[in-house]
């Protein structure tokens, strides 16, 4: 099918980010010998992107090490999207109708929310909402009837520049998207990575994003253990901010185009 599909629409190149349905198109792209360039997010290599890395141009990487294991892999960094520095913090508050003087705390579990997340949050409510005011992305029909003050429950966000800019800490999952957003957009971050994955990518971003000082690691989802690391979190906001500041995604969305472009028959 995707053969019979690439002779329809003669693309000059392939742009592929990983994932299941990315190997029949890059497969059916090399036998038709249309260039192919990859994407990694993550600081290790997904199995889509394993099995096509041969078959490519370039992989560029958002990783400076996972560039160094791949022959035709260079590094390039993340890329981010140019809307997310559009919003200011007053025009955020007003949207979401954020009232209060206290920080707020953004909750992002990924696209589709992460229920232990939500359940640990929803568990400590009473304490979060009593220091921060709480913007809780839950997924998609995951929202539950509480009536808190300080608490604002979001289902899935499409304006996710609006977001980030009403926040200043985020707990998150350790996906490498979210995290390179936090760390462009310099919010000190909590990151709890998924535990049970097929190869611990999410554990390994956070290592990394700790290691640089951007962040600090929720190693246990308790109340006692959130609550702990979010006072150290924010005794620490001013050397995490340093150490972003130090940080550049060195116009990594121009890079990764000019590769596009380059290669394009």
């Amino acid at each position: 099918k995707c053969t019979k599909i690439l002779k329809q629409i003669k693309p000059n190149i392939i742009f592929s980010k990983g994932g299941f349905v990315s190997v029949p198109v890059c497969l059916a792209a090399n036998r038709q010998k249309i260039p192919i360039i990859l994407h990694e997010s993550d600081i290790s290599l997904g199995l889509a992107n394993k099995l096509i890395k041969n078959k490519t141009k370039v992989v560029c990487t958002a990783f400076p090490s996972t560039a160094k294991n791949i022959k035709n892999g260079i590094f390039c960094g993340p890329l981010i999207r140019e809307e997310l520095f559009k919003s200011s913090k007053q025009e955020s508050h007003k949207k979401l109708n954020i009232n209060t003087d206290k920080p707020v705390l953004l909750v992002v579990g990924g696209s589709l929310g992460a229920q232990s997340l939500n359940e640990l949050v929803w568990s400590s409510l009473n304490e979060l909402c009593n220091q921060f005011f709480v913007v809780h992305i839950t997924g998609k029909n995951k929202t539950k009837n509480i009536n808190q003050q300080n608490y604002k429950q979001i289902e899935f966000a499409n304006d996710m520049q609006v977001l980030y800019a009403a926040c200043d800490y985020a707990l998150t999952r350790g996906g490498s998207n979210a995290l390179f957003e936090l760390l462009s957009l310099k919010i000190p971050m909590l990151i709890s990575p998924l535990k049970k994955q097929t190869r611990g990518e999410q554990i390994l971003n956070a290592k990394y994003f700790c290691e640089k000082g951007f962040a600090i690691t929720l190693e246990e989802e308790t109340k006692q253990e959130l609550l702990a690391k979010l006072v150290i979190l924010i005794k620490k906001e001013k050397q995490i901010k340093q150490n972003m500041n130090k940080y550049s995604n060195i116009n990594s969305n121009q890079t990764v185009f000019n590769f596009i472009k380059r290669f394009a028959n």
